[in-house]
């Protein structure tokens, strides 16, 4: 029950997620596609695991831009 649960929270947000606008309005098809394939064939779950990569791969981007980086002296200011 708990994996079923897993998968239904998981497609629950990814359609507020593209509603919100942090993910194209396409990702909701894919992950539901991901979720799908293994029902028909166990040997496309490396293709729905491509999905979830390209469906994500967006918020990856957006989070490693959204790190601040720790601020640089110029070599002239720290020399005394």
């Amino acid at each position: 029950m708990q994996g079923i649960s897993f998968f239904a929270a998981q497609f629950a947000l990814v359609p507020q997620l593209a509603v919100a606008g942090r993910v194209r309005a396409w990702t909701p098809v894919l992950v539901m596609a991901d979720l799908l394939l293994p029902f028909f064939e166990k040997d496309l779950i490396p293709l729905g695991a491509l999905f979830l990569l390209v469906s994500f791969a967006p918020l990856a981007r957006r989070s490693a831009a959204a790190v601040p980086t720790a601020p640089t002296t110029p070599a002239a200011a720290v020399s005394r």
